[in-house]
């Protein structure tokens, strides 16, 4: 395997820890952290840092060639490639034995063209996958139940816990008429509640995160908008501000984005301005992730809720690409060798 990690190896972490209630950030007008890109870190992330290596047995069928979602559910782990085999890979999270390929692509009733995303139902009985304006319903081993017509554009989808399918609309043009970001549907598809109202400067700039809708403790769901630095939470029905990320002078104000005509044009002005592009997150219960580009390059940001403290990565420098996905406290990175892909499961050790 040529990829090497710089940084050293330590087998000290433990996958499930409990929410710390001390650890929550306010959600009255939600926490400002201060982002600077170009600050200097007083703590060395590679001295922090303990890890756990998984090798994911490969299938000559069908190889798994990007992650592009994955989620861990009891002694298994769901992985979805949706650039190379278009499949759903199930893992024992332990040992990294492939149990099982989904793989429906087609045109034919149950067969998905574009698998876009993915979610397990809370009780384990099942999985959705978006296809298009439709969510197409399997049981746990991928026999087709049923599918969702929405009749109109997903960006992306998570499952609450009473199986609410929570929809994340995007940034499309959508003319002139009111648009709220989030639509909460039953799983017959009927649209219970709508919230978060898009702001008339962003329409049409579709530059989203990767996985904008995120599940955090308890019923709690996150989520971050389309061009946007701000990550709001979802819970008990209502939405509010969890957190205003402040990039300073490099993140666009309103009136630079109400100019942009359409997104390419927003992307090569962002970029000449050195404003930080393709922002993306995730959280556990002790920290908050963020990844960005800037100045064309990849950093990460970890931000500890409890001590305020934080770290700046150059993830090409570390030899460690930003992590995809939370397991407790801890968050999972990938290594694709030449014989296996990797799964890199790490925390921090804040001093």
């Amino acid at each position: 395997m040529k990829s090497q990690l710089l940084i050293p190896v330590l087998f000290s972490f433990a996958l499930i820890a409990c929410a710390d209630k001390q650890n929550e950030p306010p959600v009255d007008g939600g926490l400002t952290i201060k982002v600077d890109v170009n600050a200097k870190s007083a703590l060395k992330f590679e001295n922090m840092i303990s890890m756990e290596m998984l090798h994911l047995e490969m299938s000559e069928e069908y190889p798994l060639g990007h992650i592009s979602k994955l989620i861990v559910s009891g002694q298994y782990m769901y992985i979805l490639d949706i650039q190379y085999t278009k499949a759903i890979f199930i893992y024992d999270r332990y040992t990294g034995k492939l149990k099982q390929v989904i793989r429906k692509l087609g045109n034919g009733p149950g067969e998905y063209a574009y698998a876009k995303t993915f979610d397990l139902q809370a009780d384990g009985s099942g999985l959705m996958i978006l296809d298009g304006m439709r969510i197409l319903r399997y049981d746990s081993i991928g026999n087709f139940i049923s599918d969702i017509d929405f009749k109109d554009y997903i960006n992306r989808f998570i499952l609450s816990k009473d199986n609410r399918i929570v929809l994340d609309r995007g940034n499309g043009n959508k003319g002139d008429a009111p648009y709220k970001y989030i639509g909460i549907a039953d799983m017959e598809g009927k649209i219970e509640q709508e919230m978060l109202p898009r702001p008339d400067y962003v329409k049409g700039i579709t530059i989203t995160p990767y996985n904008p809708l995120q599940k955090y403790v308890g019923d709690t769901i996150l989520y971050m908008p389309s061009v946007s630095n701000r990550i709001y939470q979802i819970a008990d029905g209502k939405i509010q501000q969890r957190y205003l990320l402040d990039y300073g002078v490099h993140w666009p104000n309103e009136d630079f984005l109400d100019k942009q005509p359409d997104v390419i044009q927003a992307l090569s002005e962002m970029s000449r301005k050195d404003y930080v592009l393709f922002p993306q997150y995730l959280e556990t219960p002790e920290v908050l992730h963020l990844n960005y580009q800037y100045n064309g390059k990849l950093y990460s940001f970890y931000y500890n809720k409890r001590t305020k403290q934080s770290v700046f990565v150059d993830d090409k420098a570390v030899g460690l690409p930003a992590p995809i996905a939370t397991i407790g406290n801890s968050f999972v990175s990938t290594i694709f060798g030449e014989e296996s892909t990797i799964l890199v499961i790490f925390n921090l050790q804040w001093p």
